[in-house]
Order: structure tokens, then C-alpha cells, then sequence
């Protein structure tokens, strides 16, 4: 489920935030404890000090501070984490009057709290590896790996799915996530791996939260700043469980007038998909440019698709098999190397050093190893063998939707290209050559050569026409080797918009390999929607509740001034 203003995990691996930070140089108790806003609402008071204020930028303060290039922007940006911070425990506390958690979310919280402390120490258990040389020689064929390689798949769970009465006549009915079972995981105890290494990394991250008791003028006991930074990580992973558990009231109901959880409206999801159909046909009939820039790199969030032969596309699925950032490297400084002779720029060359740079790629593609994981330990191949192994796999007598889902595993097992990982769309290829492509020229010409390989079988075979389904070559480019398979050409889901219903978009996925439909698509952003709206809504209310409300920009002033 989508959560409003969750808690990233990877976030609460940065323990020791304040450390090192060039905005936060004092080490003294009182700055931390000094007050920087006081919210009086009609039943309590929330007080936020300086410490509350920097760990909520440690968390949040890249998304507004990225971009900043003067000292008036940062002022504004750190006036708008404060003021988030505050909303947000102000939510919070609205959520509290409505929502209890039970013995599961207190369980829940901890085994993420302990895995938290796990994967911490874990890491340094690699710092202590280095530091004492024990970082063994071992064949990097059967190296054994604690993280996943790659990303897994994450299987769509739809929220309403079809069924049908007795009649035959079809229906929406909602499904409700399982909830996870889980089991008390009693007191947090060190995991052991190596003994003397699980210890000194241990004692390493006490080390770390004493340095930061100290900075702070906490106690440097021991015990102390174990259950000081327990408290803490806890805090914040049980706030993210009531805001998620407030969503799913919202969402699901629990049977009152006040929650009656959301309703299945088939003819908003509809509604909503012509309102973007016609919106997009104005647009893009009457500016084809707009379309081709929208079309540049995927198939994206397009509802309509201007008819006319130069606004074509063909969908293409990928594997990459990628260089290492060494590699990548080396190919930069080769070009470099052939500008500073030919004395001509890269987008200038000619064919001599053209064919000169493609010699090099090709030698370097040479070397390039693919790493994947099986059965818990990194094992090696080549791209060849991937290519190989993929033919194979799509060999046999499989319809164009089982090809794109065979094809779409691979890419969770050899697969460097984030870009394809659970994406909904697939990339998009301009078959006119004229238009401009975002992809680079020998991924665009491989995809528009899938396309006339099922236009060439197509007029041979009039009576048993294919979609697509059919895969390239090793595609070698500046980012490795691609293997692509076709998605088939991009096309509107209806000729007439005003002949659209729920069961249309049911029937159509948003791309061959996906269970998700456009009607799953559509209807989990209005679900999405409603559930935020309730969410802002009640945090009006609760707003509404102020009687006091003071932020204090002297006691955050140090986190801008001068600091540009």
C-alpha cells in the first residue's frame, strides 16, 4: 500500500546524522534541548526542539534543500521542513483519537527496529573486515551474498477484481491485503557471524552512539546510548504505523458512519480515463510535437495516440548487461582521447573516428561479466550465455503474453537498467527515423528492426498474424549490451472514446508482461487520492484545533545563515 509520508528504512541507516554536518557545529545539551516551535491545541501541547528539527532534515531535508543556490532559498527551505515536521506530529496526534495499535504493530515495529540495529552492524562488521584484512580471497564464482543482487519483482496485488454473478454478468469486488502475521520477536540480541568480529563491530557502534551522546551532552553509559537510540528509531517507526494505519481505515472502513471505507466506483475510473483521453487528443492532434516529446524515452501515461504514420511507436522491453562504472570510464576517456587528436568534437566525428571508437567499445564489450545470484551465492556468466539461455526460454509453443512475461523475468536476474524494473510502461521507439529519439541510435534502430521482422512475417502470413514477441541480438551501445524484446506498436485502447467501460480498460494491462490494467491503473490513483485527501483532511481539522502556534526562526537560524 501507497503510505502517506512513510518512513524510509534506509533513511534510519544513517545513524549518526548530525555527525561531521557542516550545519550543525555547536556541541553543546542546550542546543539541542532549544525549543524551535510550541503547537497548543485544545487538549495538549507539542514542543519541538532543535534535535527533533535535525533529525527530521537528516530524513527529509534533501528533497527541499537539492536545488537551493542562494542563503533567501535556503532560509525558505528550512522554514518548510520545520513547518512540515510540526504538521506532521500534529497528524499524528489527530490519528491517535481514532486509531490504536495492537499487539501485532508492536511486534511488527520491533522486527523492523531489529533489523534495523542488524543491517547497521552488519556494515560495520565489513569496516571491521577491511580494517583487520580479513577480507578473504575467495573465487568470486561462489562468493556468498547476505544482499540481494538486484531488485525483485514486485507482483501487482490488485485492490477490486472481476468475478461474476450466476447470470454470468460481471462484477468489481474489493480485495483486502492479507495482513502479515508476525511473531513476537522478544529482546534484541547481537548476531553472531564471526565471534570476534560480530563483538568489535558491536563495540564500534556503541562507540559511534557515545560520540554522539557526547556531542549532544547526553550520558555515554552504554546501556544508555543503546536505549537512547532504541527509543528514537522506535518513535519514528511507530509514527509511520500510525499514519499507515489510518490509511487503511480510510481505505477499508471499519464498518461506522465515519468509515465507511472507499466504495467501488467503476464509472469514476471511466469518467477519469475519457476525461484524459480527450484531453490528450486535443492536445496531441493539434500539436504532434508535444506528443513526440512526451513519447521520447517510454510510452509513459499517454491515454491517446495521434493516428497520423510519423506518430508510430513500437514498445520494447530491455535486459541490459551493462559495463561496469570502470568500464563506462574507460570509454569516456577514450573519446577524449580520439576528440584531442581528430581535434574534432564527439558529435563531429567522422567515419575514421567513428570506426576507431567502435573498435575500442567493442574490445572493452569483450570483458564485460555478468553477475547474477543463485541459491544465495554470486555466480558469473557471460552475455552470450544470457542471450543463449533467453532464446531458449521463449522457444516452444507460447502465446505473445507469455513471451513478455518469460522475457520480463530475466530481467530480475541479469538485468543493470533500473529503468525497466517494475516499471508499468515499456520504452517507446519512433519508428518515423526522422523524429528524435531519447534512446541512443543503436538501441532505437535494434527496436525499429523488431518492428519490420513482424511487419515482414505479417504480410507473409496474413491469416496468422503476430503482435510481436520476437527479441534481438546482443545490442552493444555506450551502456553494454542490450537484448530487447518487442512489445508491439503502441495503440489506442478505443477508436471511440464514448464506447469505453470499466470491462475495456479491465481487459487491457498497461504492458504485456503486467497484471496490472488500465483499470487497476486508474482506479489505485483515485483510491490513492481519496486516501491522501482524508489524510490532509483530517490534519485540517486538527489544525483547526490551534490555539497557539509559534515557531521560533532564531533557534534554526544557524541551519541558513551564511551557510551559502
Amino acid at each position: 500500500m501507497k503510505k502517506f509520508l512513510t518512513l524510509i528504512i534506509a533513511c534510519l541507516l544513517s545513524v549518526f546524522m548530525f555527525s561531521g554536518c557542516s550545519l550543525f557545529e555547536l556541541n553543546k545539551q542546550k542546543y539541542y534541548n532549544e525549543v524551535v516551535a510550541v503547537v497548543t491545541l485544545e487538549d495538549d501541547t507539542l514542543t519541538f526542539t532543535k534535535r527533533d528539527l535535525l533529525q527530521y532534515y537528516s530524513m527529509y531535508g534533501s528533497e527541499y534543500v537539492q536545488n537551493v543556490t542562494t542563503e533567501e532559498e535556503l532560509k525558505t527551505a528550512i522554514e518548510t521542513i520545520t513547518k512540515d515536521m510540526v504538521d506532521r506530529q500534529v497528524l499524528i496526534h489527530a490519528i491517535k483519537k481514532v486509531v490504536t495499535l495492537d499487539k501485532q504493530d508492536v511486534w511488527s515495529i520491533k522486527t523492523e527496529l531489529y533489523k534495523y540495529f542488524d543491517d547497521t552492524i552488519a556494515n560495520l562488521e565489513d569496516e571491521v573486515l577491511l580494517d583487520w584484512d580479513m577480507d578473504k580471497e575467495e573465487d568470486a564464482s561462489t562468493t556468498e551474498t547476505s544482499e540481494p543482487l538486484r531488485d525483485e519483482k514486485e507482483g501487482y496485488e490488485p485492490k477490486v477484481v472481476r468475478k461474476y454473478d450466476e447470470d454470468g454478468q460481471p462484477y468489481l469486488e474489493r480485495v483486502k491485503e492479507d495482513e502479515e502475521k508476525v511473531t513476537d520477536p522478544g529482546e534484541w540480541t547481537l548476531k553472531i557471524t564471526d565471534e570476534k568480529v560480530s563483538k568489535e563491530a558491536y563495540k564500534r557502534f556503541i562507540k559511534q552512539l557515545q560520540e554522539q551522546a557526547e556531542e549532544e551532552g547526553r550520558s555515554e553509559k552504554e546501556s544508555d546510548v543503546f536505549q537512547y537510540e532504541y527509543d528514537r528509531v522506535y518513535k519514528l517507526l511507530e509514527d509511520n504505523k500510525y499514519i499507515e494505519k489510518y490509511q487503511e481505515l480510510l481505505e477499508y472502513g471499519n464498518g461506522t458512519e465515519q468509515f465507511p471505507g472507499i466504495e467501488i466506483n467503476s464509472s469514476a475510473v471511466v469518467e477519469k480515463f475519457k476525461i484524459n483521453y480527450l484531453r490528450d487528443k486535443e492536445l496531441y492532434e493539434n500539436d504532434i510535437d508535444a506528443y513526440h516529446e512526451k513519447m521520447k524515452s517510454d510510452d509513459s501515461v499517454v491515454y491517446y495516440r495521434p493516428t497520423s504514420e510519423s506518430a508510430a511507436y513500437v514498445n520494447v522491453n530491455q535486459v541490459l548487461l551493462g559495463f561496469t562504472d570502470e568500464q563506462t570510464t574507460m570509454l569516456e576517456q577514450k573519446k577524449k582521447e580520439i576528440e584531442f587528436e581528430s581535434g574534432k568534437l564527439e558529435e563531429n566525428w567522422g567515419e575514421e573516428e567513428k570506426a576507431k571508437y567502435e573498435e575500442y567499445r567493442s574490445k572493452l564489450a569483450e570483458n564485460i561479466v555478468v553477475k547474477y545470484e543463485k541459491d544465495g551465492k554470486i555466480l558469473e556468466t557471460t552475455p552470450q550465455n544470457v542471450l543463449l539461455e533467453i532464446q531458449n526460454a521463449l522457444k516452444g509453443n507460447y502465446t505473445f503474453t507469455e513471451k513478455a512475461k518469460i522475457f520480463d523475468s530475466f530481467i530480475y536476474v541479469y538485468n543493470d537498467d533500473p529503468g525497466v524494473v517494475n516499471a508499468d510502461f515499456n520504452y517507446a521507439i519512433n519508428l518515423d527515423e526522422n523524429v528524435e529519439s531519447q534512446m541512443v541510435e543503436e538501441f532505437a534502430e535494434a527496436a525499429r528492426k523488431l518492428n519490420k521482422e513482424i511487419e515482414d512475417y505479417n504480410k507473409l502470413n496474413p491469416n496468422n498474424k503476430l503482435v510481436g514477441g520476437n527479441i534481438s541480438g546482443l545490442v552493444l551501445t555506450d551502456y553494454g549490451y542490450h537484448i530487447l524484446f518487442n512489445s508491439g506498436v503502441a495503440k489506442n485502447i478505443v477508436n471511440d472514446v464514448n464506447t469505453v467501460t470499466w470491462e475495456t480498460l479491465y481487459n487491457v494491462t498497461v504492458n504485456p508482461a503486467s497484471d496490472k490494467t488500465w483499470f487497476h491503473y486508474i482506479y489505485d490513483q483515485l483510491t490513492d487520492n481519496s486516501v491522501s485527501n482524508g489524510v490532509n483532511a483530517l490534519l485540517s481539522s486538527e489544525k483547526s484545533l490551534i490555539t497557539e502556534y509559534k515557531i521560533y526562526e532564531k533557534s534554526y537560524k544557524d541551519m541558513w545563515k551564511d551557510k551559502i
